[in-house]
């Protein structure tokens, strides 16, 4: 299929609603769509590379037809009929990463990727996770991908190799997709970030810790939100009350008891009173006896 051909069949698309979306139209428009993005995958590796072709930075001309009909070939390809066309019309999306598409564009298909990506993206995506403009949906959509079986210990492997390179935006993206993916092999470079040179990663560090509800983890976040101050001890304190939660869901009792009796001995001031309450109403409910000093 010819990049002419492509355009023809974009401009098939019906116009869109009016509010400028594609929200709200009649089942002959719907249809009609369906058919053009049914000719789109038709015309296989060429047709995506023409497709792909025709995205436009935001505010650089009208491209929205052109913009909803990679999103509805995107969704057509997740349905699983095809395997080798959703494999191949996704690494042509991933091969556009690397290239010099406007910042605008890449994010685009990195969103539909995150429809319809798999393992072959993986490598593509990871690329972006350093790229401040990109790695929100690059961590979005790699979470996504990573939640699945055969990918996950792939992607958990590509957010640990980039975390020591990350700084500001894109090392919190990491942070939190490390907490959302839950590995146990990321509990000591997280516990590292514990020490991190900016706040906001030490917090996202500590509550990531939290989810894993990694026992090991108890005294250096305890230690952590100690020598805190504001805000930051406040959240890392959140962080240590929310991981002895975990840790009594799966009946680590006296790592728990720890932590609360800690948080219910040195949270004395009254700006901190809520979270002694908080610490002495957990052991009360768990009957949590109080930790000899």
């Amino acid at each position: 299929m010819t990049p002419e051909q492509v355009k023809a069949l974009v401009e098939q698309i019906p116009d869109p609603d009016k509010n400028g979306t594609y929200v709200n139209l009649d089942e002959a428009k719907v249809q009609q769509i369906e058919k053009v993005a049914a000719d789109l995958a038709a015309g296989g590796k060429a047709a995506a590379e023409a497709l792909v072709d025709l995205q436009l930075a935001p505010g650089a001309g009208d491209d929205i037809k052109a913009h909803y009909a990679l999103h509805r070939l995107a969704v057509r390809h997740s349905n699983g009929q095809d395997d080798k066309a959703r494999s191949e019309f996704c690494q042509v999306l991933a091969g556009r990463l690397a290239g010099d598409k406007p910042k605008g564009v890449k994010q685009y298909l990195v969103q539909e990727l995150q429809v319809c990506g798999r393992d072959e993206c993986i490598p593509a995506l990871s690329t972006c996770l350093l790229d401040d403009d990109l790695c929100d949906w690059a961590g979005r959509t790699l979470a996504s991908i990573g939640r699945g079986q055969a990918a996950g210990q792939a992607v958990r492997e590509q957010f640990l190799a980039a975390l020591p390179k990350a700084r500001g935006k894109a090392r919190l993206v990491i942070l939190n997709k490390l907490a959302v993916l839950q590995d146990p092999k990321a509990a000591d470079a997280l516990k590292r970030a514990l020490a991190d040179a900016e706040a906001d990663a030490r917090v996202a560090a500590g509550w990531a810790l939290a989810r894993m509800g990694d026992a090991s983890a108890a005294a250096p976040l305890l230690q952590a939100a100690d020598k805190a101050a504001g805000y930051e001890r406040n959240h890392l304190t959140d962080a240590c009350l929310a991981l002895a939660e975990n840790l009594l869901r799966s009946d680590k009792k006296a790592q728990a008891a720890q932590l609360l009796d800690h948080i219910r001995k040195t949270r004395t001031a009254k700006s901190e009173a809520h979270f002694a309450q908080a610490a002495q109403r957990v052991m009360t409910e768990a009957k949590l006896p109080a930790v000899p000093s």
